[in-house]
């Protein structure tokens, strides 16, 4: 027996609505025939509207219950609530922790001056600014862009914390580059490099692995040299 969703009589209850105002559309003069053309312009628009909507805030009303294979509606649905919640959280703590650390280096640089020059003028603005650069290059790597001019934007900041191996950091950056290079050619196509001394990281990435005979790079990125605040430049080969 088929499964009936609600996605299949969303599609029906449209497709039939569509049907029935075309037939009333050409059968009809007048001010009555624009009223119905406009509404049925704006119907398909109205729906997407709403469809997008609930897609994004409760998508799982979309499905059938014999759909949610594995597992139960209840799990699923708390699953995608806790997901979200889980992002906001992220995003909160992360703010949180930025603040707490500017707090800490702005307290000491500020100690350190009024100590050291009792005479001197602290520009409080300037100070707040090195510190907050400071916390920055203690949780981020930048990497420059530039040689992919059509990636927009040249400078992306990753938080070095997010990936727990080297696989998933130039996962990410291929993704961004995916428009320009082909899959599997680091070292090939593009590779990174340290803009301190620009060294070339050859020794990483999906061709390291298979001469390990790896599947993946699964190193941790500070064990491969790519550490906090480090400027690495995105070559194209």
């Amino acid at each position: 027996m088929k499964i009936i969703t609600p996605l299949t009589i969303i599609s029906l209850f449209i497709s039939l609505t569509e049907l029935t105002l075309g037939y009333a559309l050409v059968q009809t003069t007048g001010g009555i025939q624009v009223a119905i053309t406009v509404f049925v312009i704006l119907f398909p628009v109205l729906i997407a509207c709403t469809f997008f909507y609930i897609l994004w805030h409760k998508n799982y009303v979309f499905y059938h219950p014999e759909e949610f294979r594995g597992t139960s509606v209840e799990n699923y649905v708390s699953a995608m609530s806790a997901q979200k919640v889980e992002v906001q959280q992220k995003v909160m703590d992360e703010i949180s922790a930025i603040k707490r650390l500017v707090g800490e280096e702005l307290s000491r640089d500020l100690q350190s001056k009024i100590v050291g020059e009792k005479s001197a003028k602290v520009n409080i603005p300037e100070e707040f600014d090195r510190a907050f650069r400071s916390v920055l290059d203690k949780k981020y790597i930048t990497l420059d862009l530039s040689d992919f001019k059509e990636i927009g934007r040249s400078e992306h900041k990753f938080v070095i914390d997010d990936y727990k191996c080297v696989n998933e950091l130039l996962n990410s950056v291929y993704f961004m580059l995916k428009n320009d290079v082909l899959a599997y050619t680091y070292g090939k196509m593009w590779i990174l490099k340290n803009q301190d001394n620009d060294q070339y990281f050859s020794e990483i990435g999906t061709q390291w692995a298979r001469n390990q005979g790896k599947i993946t790079d699964d190193r941790g990125l500070q064990s491969v040299g790519i550490r906090p605040g480090m400027r690495i430049k995105v070559v194209k080969l």
